[in-house]
């Protein structure tokens, strides 16, 4: 059973929804166990592992499901989804298994496998780690070929907003090294406005904790927020979770391992516009480094060494 996380919130909304799957679902004696929380931490989403009758099954909560719409929208996209993974190799999607409570909770298939950001902060030896990449690369690939890619322009104003948002607010890194590293992606991301990148089926929130990998096959989580989206943003909001390993080879100009780039590509195929990839991968380093706040780097270690692994590998890709 994946590791339980047990910072869940009890209140009578969960608890009667998860008795609610249970009935539906006829497990006797069933129980809960929590596995994780929701980034917003509103404490209105949730995901239990669902034990009884000798099944166990995943329930995602969400007690605005019925106004949101977020549980049926992924229940949608699994249905459809799911035969195509099905045919393709090393690539699976979970198991939807029944919509309820009026849209407020998803029961699903449980695997049984770590995460890949799991997987990642246990150091895996380097040849694990670029296995790792390539099976994300292949699942990928395949949401990415569901539907036909259309040729669209790159706007990078909401990056652009968003770094110099980060950038005056309270950040752990220097306000001038801020400023300028913000400015030199900036006037790089401006230079592209309007170039040519494609457009298709995307996941919208690929990010390392997103996909189980148990060293054959990598499963694919989450997708209520699944549309139509330059394929771009997926490729770089999975590639930033190399920061989690040691470099132990050349720096691609992105900011990434240039092993963890060519794993990637071994699995997913040709990266789009090289330009458009590293601009847009910088941006996203840079976001991640500027979240860093003095608060956290304070308290967690975990996030000192976040700030100073993206510091070092921002400074190695724009000396400025």
């Amino acid at each position: 059973m994946p590791p339980a996380r047990p910072d869940i919130p009890d209140t009578p909304g969960f608890t009667a929804l998860i008795a609610e799957a249970a009935e539906a679902l006829g497990l006797s004696d069933a129980h809960a166990i929590p596995l994780a929380r929701a980034k917003d931490r509103t404490h209105e989403r949730c995901v239990v592992a669902l034990a009884g009758g000798g099944r166990m099954v995943a329930v995602k909560i969400d007690l605005r499901g019925d106004d949101t719409g977020r549980l049926a929208r992924e229940h949608v996209q699994l249905v459809r989804l799911r035969p195509l993974f099905a045919a393709a190799d090393g690539a699976a999607l979970i198991e939807p298994i029944l919509l309820g409570g009026n849209g407020r909770f998803l029961v699903t298939g449980l695997v049984e496998a770590p995460t890949m950001l799991e997987t990642l902060d246990a150091g895996p030896a380097p040849a694990d780690a670029r296995a790792l990449f390539t099976a994300a690369g292949r699942w990928l690939r395949v949401l990415h070929s569901a539907d036909t890619a259309e040729i669209a322009p790159f706007w990078p104003r909401w990056m652009i907003e968003r770094l110099q948002e980060l950038a005056s607010g309270p950040a752990q890194a220097d306000p001038a090294r801020a400023q300028a590293v913000t400015n030199a992606i900036a006037e790089r991301l401006r230079a592209l406005r309007g170039t040519n990148a494609t457009e298709g089926l995307c996941h919208r929130d690929f990010h390392a904790n997103n996909l189980l990998f148990d060293g054959q096959t990598a499963t694919g989580l989450d997708l209520t927020e699944v549309t139509r989206k330059l394929a771009l943003y997926d490729i770089v909001d999975l590639l930033r979770a190399d920061v989690q390993l040691v470099l132990d080879g050349p720096l691609h100009p992105s900011g990434i391992a240039q092993t963890t780039i060519e794993a990637f590509v071994a699995g997913y195929g040709p990266l789009p516009d090289p330009r458009l990839f590293e601009a847009a991968m910088q941006a996203r380093l840079a976001m991640d480094w500027l979240t860093v706040t003095p608060e956290r780097f304070a308290t967690s270690a975990a996030q000192r060494h976040r700030f100073d692994t993206l510091s070092l590998r921002l400074r190695s890709v724009l000396p400025i």
